[in-house]
């Protein structure tokens, strides 16, 4: 199909007709146009037609050779072929035919070289056209030089003149800089960032990563009041990429310019901006990854401080963990100490117990915060990609590995390797604690006294009708629940489970019925894992539900038990 009314093609030469239908013509008129404007971009443009009698004099023969060229080519080329046969050869700057008229004024051209060129045709007016247009051309690129180069010289006979020159030049590169930011991040929806000037704070609202369009990205407000945040999250929940955001946004906002952050955002004015992330080894200088890394905390530590806003990201992962999670903790401590703002974020979480032996001043500065990764027991994740206050002691390896791609059988042997590790050596078949086997101490103070052996911690007791504590959020619990019957008199039943998130997971279990079951008047024991993430409450959960069960006590999670897959979700 051809379009009745075709759209103009751009250029000095508008076609003479359209004969051969829409689609040739457009391309023969493209064809010759992108001659034309090969050729006199040499010149047009550079100065004014009217700069002087000697450029005016030669644009006027561009014009005239121009429209020679014009009426030769419909002439000669488009009555005689039409556009098909038309060819812009650009290696010799010429206009030819591929076929040859029915008669015998056309001839082989030759090319740049005077070699002979047996498949193309053109004829004795529209070779000297193209010859007297491009001299013309030629000719004006002189002139146009001649007059800059005049121009120059004036210029630098002024005092200052070239300084002024080359002064705005450079405003003229920053203001089109500017024009070209301001216009394409406004098309993003980024907004200006305020600068307070009173401290080093970070207040950023609506944050989302600039390389993402704002449609498809999780946005995030970020605020920090001269602290340091001690950020563990998953692997795969977006904590790089959060702080690197925090990175890209603040120095965007102290330059001056426009950020991908919602509108009312601050920062601080700082000092420095220091960031550090993943690193490789340097043979050359005999570096190996782990010391490249040591000598650029070093100059972090040497010139950053106060004023100065610090993204650290996995700090000691190049190392034994033992050493990684010592030195990242003390490294940790010197920059509360040294009241820098920023992020530390780890996968060690041994630092989050050390963190506990700091000094109560320097602990202030330090701020827990965490990605939230929803977790629904089964191995499946949720990645929410969103920044919270809290902590998070499990980094999910295993649910990442099989998400991309691992091969069940490395994942099952992982699983059962984890379970052997010295970590987990605090939960073993034989644990040095027993349950009565008597029924009269078959009762919620037993089961809660099994507890508390099991996780070498004092349970915390929440009454029927009562809310948990808040401290319980956001860290790994083994739990007990006490279930009463329906029946007076009759026995209570008892539930064991595990959970990032006790306040959620217990309203859950409110929330049931079930036939002969009070669930809403449960009463529960919750004991907080200072250590060991998922892996290590899944194993404590199924340990508790065997000596329990062996114990004589009625069990609603009995078949939990069976569970060997600890690292399911770790």
């Amino acid at each position: 199909a051809v379009d009745e009314d075709p759209a103009p093609v751009e250029g000095r030469y508008g076609g003479w007709g359209e004969d051969d239908g829409t689609r040739l013509w457009r391309e023969g008129v493209e064809k010759f146009n992108n001659f034309l404007a090969r050729n006199e971009a040499q010149f047009d443009g550079r100065v004014k037609r009217t700069a002087n009698e000697e450029v005016a004099m030669r644009y006027s023969r561009v014009d005239a050779a121009r429209a020679e060229l014009i009426e030769a080519f419909d002439e000669d080329f488009v009555k005689e072929c039409g556009y098909k046969g038309v060819v812009f050869d650009i290696f010799n700057n010429d206009l030819f035919l591929k076929v040859r008229p029915d008669k015998e004024e056309y001839t082989h051209p030759t090319d740049r070289n005077g070699k002979r060129l047996p498949n193309r045709w053109t004829s004795d007016r529209v070779s000297k056209a193209v010859a007297e247009y491009k001299d013309a051309v030629a000719e004006a690129t002189k002139g146009v030089s001649a007059a800059l180069v005049a121009l120059s010289k004036t210029v630098t006979e002024v005092e200052g003149g070239r300084n002024a020159i080359v002064d705005s030049c450079r405003v003229n590169l920053i203001m089109s800089s500017l024009f070209d930011h301001v216009e394409e991040c406004l098309g993003k929806g980024w907004n200006g960032v305020e600068i307070d000037e009173e401290g080093a704070r970070v207040d950023l609202k609506g944050l989302y990563p600039y390389w993402m369009s704002k449609g498809e990205a999780v946005r995030n407000d970020v605020k920090l009041d001269g602290q340091m945040a001690l950020l563990t999250a998953p692997n795969m929940s977006g904590k790089s990429t959060v702080m690197r955001s925090v990175g890209a946004a603040t120095l965007l906002a102290q330059c001056g310019l426009l950020a991908p952050v919602g509108k009312g955002s601050k920062v601080g004015s700082f000092d420095e901006i220091f960031v550090r992330g993943a690193s490789s080894d340097v043979p050359a200088m005999g570096k190996s990854a782990f010391g490249a890394e040591m000598e650029d905390v070093k100059d972090m530590l040497e010139g950053c401080g106060q004023g100065s806003l610090v993204i650290v990201d996995e700090l000691g992962r190049g190392t034994s963990p033992r050493d990684g999670t010592a030195i990242a903790a003390a490294v940790l401590e010197a920059m509360a100490e040294k009241k820098m703002t920023g992020f530390f974020s780890t996968h060690l979480h041994g630092v989050l117990e050390l963190e506990k032996e700091m000094e109560e001043e320097v602990r202030e500065r330090i701020r827990m915060m965490r990605m939230r990764a929803d977790d629904d027991g089964k191995g499946s994740v949720d990645w929410t990609y969103n920044l919270e206050d809290g902590v998070c002691n499990d980094s999910m390896a295993i649910a990442t590995a099989r998400r991309f791609g691992l091969p069940e059988s490395v994942i099952s042997r992982a699983v059962e390797m984890g379970s052997s590790l010295s970590m987990a050596g605090k939960v073993k078949e034989d644990m040095d604690w027993t349950v009565a086997a008597d029924a009269g101490e078959r009762d919620f103070p037993a089961a809660c006294e099994a507890l508390k052996s099991a996780t070498a911690t004092k349970p915390v007791i929440v009454p029927a009708n009562m809310r948990p504590p808040p401290s319980l959020e956001g860290q790994s619990c083994v739990y007990l629940l006490e279930i009463p019957s329906e029946d007076e008199g009759g026995r209570s039943r008892f539930y064991v489970g595990e959970t990032d998130s006790f306040s959620r997971r217990i309203k859950a279990h409110r929330s049931k019925k079930e036939e002969g079951m009070k669930w809403k008047d449960l009463g529960a024991a919750v004991s907080p894992l200072n250590s060991g993430g998922k892996s290590h409450a899944r194993m404590i959960e199924t340990s508790l539900i065997k000596k329990l069960s062996k114990g004589g006590f009625e069990l609603i999670s009995k078949g939990d038990e069976k569970n060997s897959r600890f690292a399911a979700s770790a």
